[in-house]
């Protein structure tokens, strides 16, 4: 550190520089002078550091010796610096009219990032750290995947194909290898996409079929697998390690989780759900943080998280001032990207970024020419050209800070495209050790590194091979519903409280038949029940009635007939008979042989 004696302070000057640029993708950067000829690059063109003149062509403005010089740049004119690189003069520090230079602390800049990842002051200097499995280059201060070029890292939906590509990462430029090629037919939609470079898999959601199905890519003909149907799905996010599947259906409003994820037949799949109430419209996007056991997930204006013991239960993060279209979260750097509308360009999408506890967020002045798809790559930004034929890459860190280069070109449209073979590996899988011996019966989820959650298993359901349509007036169809069975038994009283069920439009009339069916048998039970006991209770009436008829009535005499055996003696039928009918006495009309 150094003393020097500042003669006129208000010589320095305090405008601002506006960088120029030549690159569509940048917005205009105003820098303060402050950072004009510090020795960093703040301008995309570097014009902030490249017009530096060593020495002032007129009078210094600044004490001449060996630790403070006057530099003179051709548009801000007159500047101090000190000549120690990485060190600054700083602000409100003048003590007797003295300046002091003092080493710059690149890793608590506010206005920018320097390293994507961890970022270690030194005096005079930074050093940049990488996560596990990427390596520093020292000379641009890039992290870059230890690259294995017999596997692939990056895949491209294209119009009729899939393609997956090696891209190799040297010193100033990008070699893309084209290694697998799957064909595809016009009748399969592509809505959501993730890739198992393990099981070497496809995992999409289509639109039109409702349903998510899975295809491999060691074919090279495809031939999707079912492996949930009737789901109308916001967004899909895909644990590779743990062969978890997490969803946003829009239908039940439910945050579900399907395991295990395997792209054969006939497989069983089983799932738990959560209710996510009145949020559940308003999620755009989820991404699972494998590290930190979270899922993230995005509103029009929020980010969200929640913990693995309580998925449902959301925390908001961060707030913007512009919509979110669409966020990446890249869990081995701790970083999220997202795009927001430009309220004075809709044909241009900046991209901010913060770290994963939303501390440091800033503006990345690049502006993307679609909202979506992009992806965080070798300390960049892969995007698609405005032509939708061909894929670069921006660096957003680094000593080759807004440089732009040419990953690949094609002849196809570009779809969408996701990095592959890049997820994180966290350090303890606890469901696969111990979920048979814990979780018999349940669905085991991971909460932290050592602990696990049983649950309850809301529905099992069984892959089926997807049976597409030969004429070209039908799409795909699926050959066989996927079956699923319901279990009550087993359930914790907690994970009772957060059971959904799936609900299925299709079920309601059948629902609707059999109430209405069971109503008409009842209803008939009643009828029928209340006609016996009516009469049951009109007999008796009628016999007391028909007694006191036969009791106090005049006989009719022509309708008693009395007929006598031959055998009964001439004189018995000679004498008059009676007969008693409840003590009254009714005399019979004498009855001679011969007399009929």
């Amino acid at each position: 550190m150094s003393l020097n004696k500042l003669p006129n302070l208000r010589s320095i000057s305090s405008n601002t520089f506006t960088c120029s640029s030549s690159l569509t993708l940048i917005q205009p950067i105003t820098i303060s002078n402050d950072r004009v000829c510090d020795g960093y690059k703040d301008c995309p063109m570097g014009d902030d550091e490249r017009d530096c003149t060593d020495e002032c062509t007129s009078k210094s403005i600044c004490i001449t010796n060996v630790n403070v010089t006057c530099i003179q740049h051709r548009a801000v004119d007159k500047l101090c610096r000190c000549t120690k690189q990485g060190y600054r003069l700083t602000k409100n520090s003048l003590k007797n009219n003295t300046q002091i230079c003092q080493d710059f602390n690149e890793c608590n800049d506010s206005l920018r990032t320097y390293c994507s990842f961890n970022c270690l002051n030194t005096d005079g200097s930074f050093n940049c750290t990488c996560p596990l499995g990427f390596a520093i280059d020292e000379n641009t201060k890039i992290c870059r995947k230890i690259n294995n070029q017999s596997k692939a890292n990056l895949l491209i939906l294209f119009d009729n194909n899939i393609i997956l590509y090696n891209i190799l990462n040297n010193t100033d430029h990008y070699l893309s290898k084209l290694l697998n090629t799957t064909d595809l037919t016009k009748t399969h939609h592509f809505d959501r996409i993730q890739y198992d470079s393990n099981g070497k898999f496809v995992i999409y959601y289509d639109q039109i079929q409702s349903a998510i199905l899975c295809f491999s890519t060691l074919t090279t003909i495809i031939k999707p697998i079912v492996l949930i149907s009737n789901v109308i799905v916001q967004d899909l996010a895909y644990n590779e390690n743990e062969k978890t599947l997490f969803i946003i259906e829009n239908q039940s409003q439910t945050l579900r989780m399907y395991t295990p994820i395997t792209c054969d037949i006939p497989f069983h799949i089983k799932m738990h759900s959560w209710q996510l109430n009145n949020i559940s419209n308003s999620i755009q996007s989820i991404v699972i943080d494998v590290f930190n056991r979270q899922i993230i997930f995005s509103s029009p204006y929020q980010f969200m998280k929640s913990n693995m013991s309580q998925p449902n239960s959301t925390k908001v993060l961060y707030t913007s001032d512009r919509e979110i279209k669409r966020f990446i979260y890249d869990a081995s750097f701790k970083r999220i990207f997202w795009t927001v509308t430009d309220v004075n360009n809709s044909s241009q999408f900046p991209v901010h970024t913060c770290d994963s506890e939303f501390k440091q967020c800033h503006d990345t002045s690049i502006r993307l020419p679609f909202a979506w798809p992009f992806a965080f790559f070798n300390d960049g930004l892969l995007y698609s050209s405005s032509s939708l034929q061909s894929l670069d890459i921006i660096q957003l860190y680094g000593n080759n800070r807004f440089s732009n280069n040419f990953i690949t070109s094609t002849r196809e449209h570009i779809r969408s495209f996701l990095p592959i073979d890049n997820q994180p590996v966290a350090s303890v899988n606890l469901c696969e050790n111990y979920s048979k011996t814990r979780c018999e019966n349940k669905l085991c989820l991971q909460i932290n590194s050592t602990e696990i959650n049983c649950l309850s298993i809301d529905e099992n359901i069984i892959t089926k091979q997807l049976i597409t349509s030969t004429t070209s007036t039908t799409s795909s169809t699926i050959q066989s519903e996927t079956q699923s069975v319901t279990y009550n038994d087993h359930i914790t009283e907690a994970a009772d409280q957060r059971k959904n069920y799936r609900y299925r439009p299709r079920n309601t009339i059948l629902f609707l038949i059999i109430a209405f069916t069971i109503l008409a048998a009842i209803l008939a039970i009643f009828v029928k029940r209340c006609q016996a006991s009516r009469n049951q209770r009109a007999l008796p009436n009628q016999q007391n009635n028909n007694e006191q008829s036969l009791s106090t009535e005049d006989p009719n005499l022509d309708e008693f007939t009395v007929t006598f055996d031959d055998r009964i003696m001439e004189q018995s039928a000679d004498n008059v008979r009676t007969i008693l009918i409840d003590k009254d006495t009714v005399r019979f009309i004498p009855w001679r042989r011969g007399s009929i």
